[in-house]
């Protein structure tokens, strides 16, 4: 058996699988679309999953051109965090070149460089969730305390911006994005393949410029806690966080800064980051109406699944998934 600490992670979620657990009765499974568009009762484990999802690739010149790119986007702390990072990864490249340069062959080092490839990101994630499990906790109690501390929120804002842009929802629809803008040349198919191929670390930056984004405009935000007091549970899916404020909205109020973040945790209570005046700070109770509308953009946010509490609510959206207007 290899040591703990280079056992390599296969079965990874894009979806924290332990945020799931908040919609099963019995902790273990979920009422949720399948991928043929059917319904399921079944495990948290087996859903919003890929195996080697995280998983790095060598990275070439090219790779690393590209990712430079892309980090440029954002301000200049930004970029030396995004090297700080990378730093990482290419660090591991360096040392799995010379280990290969010099045609050494040990199982345990090999192993040890797969393990390095598939677990690092991973790990980062896990690192913001168990940051950010104390912050949800009091939020689920109807404690907003967390949201006036500077500490907590910057952690929370951090894990948000991650739930966001870590789900293979986010990577096939900003893929399929850049492949509809296009790239002017004949390398267009290349320098798709390229972003696809070191996404891993491209959704990881842009998951930190999010969170980083909604911390440093916060004095602009109001931060609501949502309490259903509806029959009606609120639904989470394979994209838990969106942007309530549709193309339409952004259209007919090009002043007004159209993002209200929504996060939902738990069947009861969902987290609202708006800027543009439709929620105000604290406690809002809502009613069956209001649960209607932020389920439906749920749903039609979803790539595949939505997941909830309840077979009738499932039912009742299934039909919306990826119908964004």
């Amino acid at each position: 058996m290899l040591p703990k600490n280079i056992e390599i992670t296969k079965n990874q979620h894009h979806v924290w699988a332990h945020y799931l657990r908040e919609w099963s009765a019995d902790q273990k499974n979920v009422w949720h679309t399948t991928l043929k568009g059917k319904i399921s009762w079944h495990s948290i484990r087996d859903i919003c999953r890929e195996d080697y999802f995280y998983k790095s690739n060598h990275l070439t010149t090219d790779h690393l051109r590209v990712i430079e790119g892309f980090s440029k986007l954002g301000d200049e702390d930004s970029q030396a965090m995004h090297a700080k990072y990378l730093s990482d990864f290419v660090f591991i490249r360096q040392l799995e070149k010379l280990y290969l340069d010099h045609s050494l062959r040990d199982d345990q080092v090999e192993t040890m460089f797969e393990a390095a490839k598939c677990n690092t990101i991973e790990k980062y994630h896990c690192a913001h969730e168990r940051e950010a499990a104390p912050i949800l906790s009091r939020l689920l109690e109807g404690d907003l305390t967390p949201l006036q501390s500077d500490k907590d929120l910057i952690m929370l804002l951090i894990f948000l911006g991650h739930q966001l842009t870590r789900t293979k929802t986010f990577k096939d629809r900003s893929l399929e994005a850049i492949s509809n803008v296009g790239v002017e040349g004949p390398n267009q198919g290349n320098f798709i393949k390229i972003v696809e191929e070191c996404w891993f670390f491209i959704s990881y930056m842009y998951g930190m410029n999010i969170g980083r984004g909604l911390y440093f405009g916060r004095e602009s935000a109001n931060f609501c806690i949502l309490e259903n007091i509806g029959n009606e549970p609120f639904i989470t899916s394979d994209l838990p966080v969106i942007n309530l404020c549709n193309s339409k909205n952004r259209q007919e109020n090009p002043d007004v800064d159209q993002m209200d973040l929504y996060y939902p945790l738990s069947p009861r209570r969902a987290i609202v980051i708006c800027r543009s005046g439709a929620f105000a700070t604290g406690k809002l109770r809502v009613s069956e109406e209001g649960v209607y509308e932020v389920n439906l953009k749920m749903a039609q946010h979803a790539r595949a699944h939505i997941i909830g509490s309840e077979e009738e609510v499932i039912r009742k959206y299934r039909r919306k998934i990826d119908d964004i207007s």
